[in-house]
């Protein structure tokens, strides 16, 4: 044909250059966050569990705050290191590394301006189905994203999920965009397959604190209400800093608290179907702004549905204010919410303490149980980014807020929402 280059001519060798390295990339799908995904943070807790189903994977990220430890190793690991570098330069950094790979999807988990860029980055590039799922806001409470920046991503995003409720209703009014629901998900190995009893009415009352607590006031705030209360709580956790919260053994024992740091796993899942309550501190009210308003009011903590899923054990919540997690509980009827103060937290004890109350709670949270199955969630999240629509509502039938229009929360049941 006349317009053929000749064999041998450099336009030639290079067109076949070009279709060798298509051909050669590498069929990936790509992941966005801010840090390493291991089990010091909540959010890498939570990615494991997805990728661990994934044959491979090239993870995009902003830090290094761990070193590097991962816990599901990817294909190839890209970090970023600097904070506050320009666009271009960010931009630059992805479109650099991104030639030898053909993303299937890419997956964002929204936290930092810059782990923003990237993922605005790989979508440009590549066009492939963009997944964003918001756990943590750090946009509307807190100036971590530009307000501009995430709206971006939102208009971007093929597929747009958020951790609660709370935070679907408040992001949904500010950026005037449908989201969906993706709450923490649990390892099915991990389900119960029968509900947990309660412990037995002859055992001493006991409760429990699972992990970590978000924020130094919420500690003080419930130390200083649990003073006097006068009911023992276990706080299973696996060191002693506890993310760098302050405290002294005496401020603990003066709230009946007593740090266990040294059981096997099996013995804290003994101990927790055993308790009468899991103690959630949550949003004080003295924080009006900033990172730990943001999680506070709009995060769900992932114990909470890994509790649900795996014990069954009631919640007391101690909140001033509402929060997701106080919002987890009311939907679902599974425990007590209180405010920070000695009167409420008794009263809330003495409900929750109720025989009857104890058997419907681990029941209620057995038959969610199977809804919070982590089994094959990625695929579910590429084909709603490819389809823009939801090919499985088991989670919109879980916490959509207008499912349960018209209806008391606490009659929700997997059967009815």
């Amino acid at each position: 044909m006349e317009n053929e280059l000749p064999e041998d001519s450099l336009g030639a060798q290079v067109r076949r250059r070009l279709i060798a390295a298509a051909q050669d990339r590498q069929d990936v799908d790509l992941v966005i966050m801010a840090n390493e995904i291991n089990f010091a943070h909540g959010t890498g807790i939570l990615m494991s569990r997805i990728l661990a189903e994934l044959p491979s994977y090239v993870l995009f990220r902003a830090f290094d705050h761990w070193g590097g430890m991962q816990v599901v190793e990817p294909t190839a690991d890209f970090v970023l290191h600097r904070y506050s570098q320009d666009r271009q330069t960010i931009a630059g950094f992805v479109a650099s590394r991104l030639p030898p790979y053909a993303p299937r999807s890419i997956f964002s988990v929204p936290y930092t301006r810059e782990d923003v860029v990237m993922a605005l980055t790989a979508k440009a590039m590549t066009g492939a189905p963009l997944v964003i799922w918001v756990m943590d806001d750090n946009c509307l409470s807190n100036e971590g994203i530009p307000l501009a920046l995430m709206r971006e991503l939102v208009l971007a995003a093929d597929a747009r999920f958020v951790i609660s409720d709370v935070m679907r209703a408040t992001y949904e009014a500010h950026f005037g965009l449908p989201f969906w629901v993706l709450p923490p998900l649990v390892a099915r190995r991990f389900i119960r397959t029968e509900p947990c009893l309660p412990p037995p009415q002859e055992e001493p009352l006991r409760g429990a604190i699972v992990g970590n607590i978000w924020h130094q006031a919420w500690l003080e705030d419930a130390i200083e209400a649990l003073s006097g209360v006068e009911v023992p709580i276990e706080w299973y956790t696996s060191s002693n800093d506890l993310h760098f919260l302050k405290y002294t053994d005496a401020d603990l024992a003066r709230a009946g608290i007593v740090i266990k740091n040294d059981l096997t796993h099996d013995e804290i899942a003994v101990r927790v179907e055993r308790s009468a309550f899991i103690l959630v501190p949550s949003f004080s009210g003295t924080e009006t702004d900033g990172h730990a308003a943001a999680i506070g009011r709009l995060s769900l903590p992932s114990k909470m549905p890994f509790v649900t899923a795996t014990a069954g054990t009631p919640f007391l919540v101690l909140t001033n204010g509402e929060s997701g997690a106080a919002d987890y509980v009311r939907t679902f009827d599974l425990g007590e919410v209180a405010a920070y103060d000695q009167e409420a937290i008794i009263a809330a004890i003495n409900r929750i303490a109720d025989p009857d109350k104890q058997y419907r709670v681990r029941e209620r949270s057995f038959a969610i149980a199977p809804a919070l199955d982590v089994t094959g969630l990625h695929g579910f999240l590429v084909d709603a980014a490819r389809n823009r629509s939801l090919t499985d509502d088991r989670f919109e039938l879980l916490f959509s807020t207008a499912s349960l229009a018209g209806r008391e929360r606490s009659d929700c049941s997997i059967m009815q929402c």
